[in-house]
C-alpha cells in the first residue's frame, strides 16, 4: 500500500505540529549524520522549534569551528565578489594590483575587453580564472586564519602555564611563611622558658641566702618593729 502524498502546508494542530516537528528532526539529523560519514564531509545544522528552542548537530569537534570555516569561506567570497565588481567598473584600476598583474598574464584581453564582447567560450575562460583566483584567496585566508588561531592558542597555552608557575611559587612561600611563623613561635616559646627557669633559679638564691644567713642580724631584723613601735 502506497503512502499517499503529504501536502506540504502549516500544521494547524499544536501537537500534529510538535509530533511532526520531532519526527523530521530526528530524519534531518539522521541524513545530516549519514552525510558526513558517507561523504567525509563537514556538516552542521541548527534547527529551532516553533516555540524557539535550538538543536543542533555537528559532524566536526564544535558548532563554533564549522560556523568560524563557514564565514572565513563566506568573506573570501565576498571579497572576491567586491573585487570583480570594482574590475568590472574601473578596467586598470583593478582594487588589488596583485590579482590584476596575475590576470593580465592569464589572459591580457580579461581586464580590457567588456564582458558584453565576449562570446560563450571566453566567458568560460574568464569564469574558470577567477574560480580558480577565489579558490586560491580562499586557501590562504584559511590558512592565514588558522596560523592565527594556533598562535592564539599558543598564547594562551603559555599564558596558563605561567599562571600555573605562579601558583606553584605563591604556594612555596605560603608554605615558607608558615614555617617561619612556627620556627619563630618556638623560639619565643624557648625564650620564655628559659626566662622562668632564670627566676626560679634567682628565687632559690635569694632563698638560701637567707636561710644561711648570722642568726643575730636575723634577730635584729625580728626586734626591728618592736622597737620602733616602742619609740613611737
Amino acid at each position: 500500500m502506497r503512502r499517499g502524498k503529504v501536502q506540504i502546508r502549516r500544521i494547524e494542530d499544536k501537537a500534529s505540529r510538535q509530533v511532526t516537528f520531532s519526527k523530521r528532526r530526528g530524519g534531518l539529523f539522521k541524513k545530516a549524520r549519514e552525510l558526513a560519514v558517507l561523504c567525509d564531509a563537514e556538516v552542521g545544522l541548527i534547527v529551532f522549534s516553533p516555540s524557539g528552542k535550538p538543536y543542533e548537530f555537528c559532524s566536526s569537534s564544535s558548532m563554533e569551528d564549522t560556523i568560524t570555516r563557514y564565514e572565513q569561506i563566506s568573506d573570501a567570497g565576498q571579497d572576491v565578489s567586491k573585487n570583480i565588481d570594482k574590475e568590472q567598473n574601473h578596467g586598470k584600476d583593478f582594487a588589488c594590483p596583485t590579482i590584476n598583474s596575475k590576470l593580465m598574464k592569464q589572459s591580457p584581453w580579461s581586464l580590457e575587453t567588456d564582458i558584453a564582447e565576449l562570446d560563450v567560450n571566453e566567458l568560460e575562460q574568464l569564469e574558470k580564472e577567477l574560480s580558480d583566483a577565489s579558490k586560491q584567496i580562499q586557501s590562504r585566508k584559511t590558512k592565514l586564519m588558522m596560523d592565527t588561531i594556533n598562535k592564539f592558542q599558543d598564547e594562551k597555552r603559555l599564558m596558563m602555564d605561567t599562571i600555573n608557575k605562579l601558583q606553584d611559587e605563591r604556594k612555596t612561600m605560603l608554605e615558607e611563611k608558615r614555617f617561619l611563623e612556627s620556627v619563630v613561635v618556638m623560639e619565643q616559646n624557648g625564650a620564655a622558658v628559659e626566662h622562668h627557669k632564670d627566676v626560679s633559679n634567682n628565687s632559690e638564691g635569694a632563698l638560701s641566702h637567707g636561710v644561711h644567713e648570722d642568726p643575730e642580724v636575723q634577730l635584729a631584723k625580728c626586734h626591728a618593729p618592736r622597737c620602733l613601735s616602742l619609740f613611737s
